[in-house]
Protein backbone atom coordinates (compact mmCIF):
# COMPACT_ATOMS: atom_id res chain seq x y z
CA UNK A 1 0.00 0.00 0.00
CA UNK A 2 1.21 3.87 -0.82
CA UNK A 3 -0.22 7.29 -1.58
CA UNK A 4 -2.15 7.64 -4.81
CA UNK A 5 0.51 8.26 -7.64
CA UNK A 6 -0.74 12.03 -9.32
CA UNK A 7 -1.70 10.01 -12.57
CA UNK A 8 -3.90 7.77 -10.41
CA UNK A 9 -6.01 10.96 -8.14
CA UNK A 10 -6.49 12.76 -12.06
CA UNK A 11 -7.47 9.47 -13.94
CA UNK A 12 -9.81 9.46 -10.55
CA UNK A 13 -10.73 12.86 -11.11
CA UNK A 14 -11.72 12.20 -14.85
CA UNK A 15 -13.55 9.36 -14.23
CA UNK A 16 -15.34 10.96 -11.89
CA UNK A 17 -15.99 14.88 -11.64
CA UNK A 18 -18.04 15.39 -8.18
CA UNK A 19 -14.93 13.55 -6.28
CA UNK A 20 -13.04 15.97 -4.27
CA UNK A 21 -9.69 16.24 -2.81
CA UNK A 22 -10.69 15.86 0.72
CA UNK A 23 -12.06 12.64 -0.11
CA UNK A 24 -8.98 11.55 -1.96
CA UNK A 25 -6.79 12.98 0.89
CA UNK A 26 -8.67 11.00 3.54
CA UNK A 27 -8.36 7.76 1.60
CA UNK A 28 -4.39 8.72 1.57
CA UNK A 29 -4.57 9.75 5.25
CA UNK A 30 -6.23 6.44 6.29
CA UNK A 31 -3.46 4.36 3.94
CA UNK A 32 -0.67 5.97 5.27
CA UNK A 33 -1.96 5.38 9.00
CA UNK A 34 -2.31 2.01 8.39
CA UNK A 35 1.41 1.90 6.90
CA UNK A 36 2.61 2.75 10.12
CA UNK A 37 0.80 0.13 12.45
CA UNK A 38 2.35 -2.39 14.23
CA UNK A 39 0.84 -5.64 12.48
CA UNK A 40 1.15 -7.73 15.67
CA UNK A 41 -0.22 -5.24 18.20
CA UNK A 42 -3.04 -3.34 15.87
CA UNK A 43 -5.46 -5.59 14.37
CA UNK A 44 -8.44 -4.36 15.33
CA UNK A 45 -7.51 -0.69 14.10
CA UNK A 46 -6.07 -2.22 10.98
CA UNK A 47 -9.47 -3.94 10.08
CA UNK A 48 -11.43 -0.59 11.57
CA UNK A 49 -9.03 1.36 8.91
CA UNK A 50 -9.39 -1.20 5.60
CA UNK A 51 -13.14 -1.05 6.23
CA UNK A 52 -13.27 2.34 6.26
CA UNK A 53 -10.75 2.55 3.03
CA UNK A 54 -13.15 0.33 0.83
CA UNK A 55 -16.05 1.90 2.22
CA UNK A 56 -14.64 5.13 0.66
CA UNK A 57 -13.77 3.31 -2.81
CA UNK A 58 -17.00 1.91 -3.04
CA UNK A 59 -18.72 5.29 -2.52
CA UNK A 60 -16.50 7.21 -4.53
CA UNK A 61 -14.34 5.91 -6.89
CA UNK A 62 -15.26 1.94 -7.33
CA UNK A 63 -12.80 1.64 -10.21
CA UNK A 64 -9.47 2.41 -8.24
CA UNK A 65 -8.15 -0.52 -9.00
CA UNK A 66 -8.41 -0.42 -12.34
CA UNK A 67 -7.29 2.73 -12.86
CA UNK A 68 -4.35 1.93 -11.07
CA UNK A 69 -3.75 -0.80 -13.28
CA UNK A 70 -4.13 1.79 -16.30
CA UNK A 71 -1.59 4.15 -14.75
CA UNK A 72 0.87 1.47 -13.74
CA UNK A 73 0.65 0.12 -17.42
CA UNK A 74 1.01 3.36 -19.55
CA UNK A 75 3.64 4.36 -17.15
CA UNK A 76 5.66 1.26 -17.78
CA UNK A 77 4.66 1.63 -21.81
CA UNK A 78 6.68 4.99 -21.36
CA UNK A 79 9.94 3.46 -19.32
CA UNK A 80 10.29 1.10 -22.27
CA UNK A 81 9.72 3.41 -25.05
CA UNK A 82 12.32 5.60 -23.89
CA UNK A 83 14.48 2.85 -23.06
CA UNK A 84 13.64 1.34 -26.48
CA UNK A 85 14.27 4.97 -28.22
CA UNK A 86 17.49 5.44 -26.51
CA UNK A 87 18.87 1.79 -27.99
CA UNK A 88 17.56 3.22 -31.41
CA UNK A 89 18.86 6.12 -31.48
CA UNK A 90 22.36 4.26 -30.71
CA UNK A 91 22.11 1.80 -33.51
CA UNK A 92 21.19 4.58 -35.92
CA UNK A 93 24.74 6.51 -34.78
CA UNK A 94 26.18 3.46 -35.02
CA UNK A 95 25.38 2.56 -38.52
CA UNK A 96 26.33 6.11 -39.65
CA UNK A 97 29.43 5.68 -38.13
CA UNK A 98 30.28 2.38 -39.59
CA UNK A 99 28.79 4.04 -43.50
CA UNK A 100 31.40 6.40 -43.46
Amino acid sequence: MEPLHPDVRAELKKAYPRLDDGVLDEYERLTNLRMTLDPDQSRGLREEIDAKRRRLIAEHMPTLGAIEIMVSARRRQLEMASREGGKTAFAIRRSGDESR
